[in-house]
């Protein structure tokens, strides 16, 4: 009988640890990536998503966050080798116009913001590719591809 029980407190302990760390938004971490869209210098959409997969959109006039859902780990894993692939820190890209686009890689020791003009002073194809993914697992619809453009399963690095 003992053994049995300690084989079941063994087996919850192992199912556990497999789990994904959820936070509230009292509780989210620093580590995240925040993205949008903002209109003379003030952010009106922002998103955030979380290592976790946890997909949030803040409410501007009340500065918090609500959180839409939680994207799969795969689909998580695949966002965040890109975002290492480009090197996201090595842009300084930042032209905020009237109507922009952002992207912020954010940890415990960095903050970096990457803006640009919506209709013009637009940011490089890599960065404006990956800004495109994350608006896509926002609007549920998959990257098209344009001319000149990559699909998401396309797209590549620098390959520094």
């Amino acid at each position: 009988m003992r053994l049995s029980n300690l084989m079941m407190a063994l087996l919850l302990l192992s199912s556990l640890a497999c789990l994904k760390p959820s936070y509230t938004v009292e509780e989210m971490p620093a580590d995240r990536l925040e993205f949008g869209e903002g209109e003379s210098g003030e952010h009106t959409k922002v998103y955030a998503l979380l290592p976790s997969g946890q997909l949030y959109q803040r409410n501007v006039e009340k500065d918090s966050f609500i959180q839409l859902k939680t994207l799969p780990r795969e689909e998580v894993k695949e966002v965040f080798r890109k975002r290492d692939s480009i090197r996201l820190l090595s842009y300084d890209y930042f032209f905020p116009t009237d109507n922009y686009q952002f992207l912020t890689q954010m940890d415990a020791m960095t903050e970096h913001t990457l803006s640009w003009g919506a209709s013009y002073n637009q940011a490089p194809e890599e960065i404006a590719s990956f800004y495109r993914l994350l608006i896509s697992h926002v609007t549920g619809k998959e990257e098209k591809k344009e001319q000149g453009q990559t699909k998401k399963s396309e797209s590549k690095g620098f390959g520094w």
